[in-house]
């Protein structure tokens, strides 16, 4: 990193892929991001809310990308990080902060709820770290991968009878 980049933050040259962007962990992450120097790809499914925060990572002054998405959609997914690619030129961060759950005992929780849970909290950040994988270690390796879901998550650490999928 030269002196020059170094003085617009210590990411600053990077790009970051951040889901669940448009609230939350995901929305603080990548606003914080954006003032360490990062261009940010904001991911999740709501336009507006996303578009809220793309306004503060160009306040800090850095570019942004607004991507609409569903998590349980991999091809959604891997399309998702191509465009990351295309518009900002690479990926060097990763975070998957985006989670859901459907609270509700396991003899009420309907198959195709479950999956969802599974689709989202599990196989998304797997699907996303495939894609991504390859761009970041062109660009020189990865910055970061996580995901504070799962098996992070409370329930991923201790079952809770009303939260099957999430103590799966």
């Amino acid at each position: 990193m030269t002196e020059a980049q170094h003085a617009l933050g210590p990411l600053a040259g990077r790009v970051a892929l951040v889901t669940g962007a448009s609230s939350g962990l995901g929305r603080a992450t990548a606003v914080a991001l954006a003032q360490a120097g990062a261009d940010v790809a904001l991911l999740a499914r709501g336009r507006h809310d996303l578009e809220q925060v793309a306004a503060e990572v160009e306040r800090a002054g850095r570019r942004e990308l607004v991507l609409v998405a569903d998590l349980a959609d991999a091809q959604a997914l891997t399309g998702a990080v191509a465009r990351v690619v295309e518009a900002l030129g690479r990926v060097d961060v990763l975070v998957n902060a985006a989670g859901t759950d459907v609270p509700a005992p396991v003899a009420e929780l309907a198959v195709q709820d479950f999956d969802r849970v599974v689709a989202v909290n599990l196989r998304a950040p797997f699907v996303l770290a495939k894609a991504a994988f390859p761009h970041m270690r062109s660009a020189g390796g990865a910055r970061s991968s996580m995901s504070p879901r799962w098996p992070a998550s409370a329930a991923g650490r201790m079952p809770a009878p009303t939260a099957p999928a999430s103590s799966a």
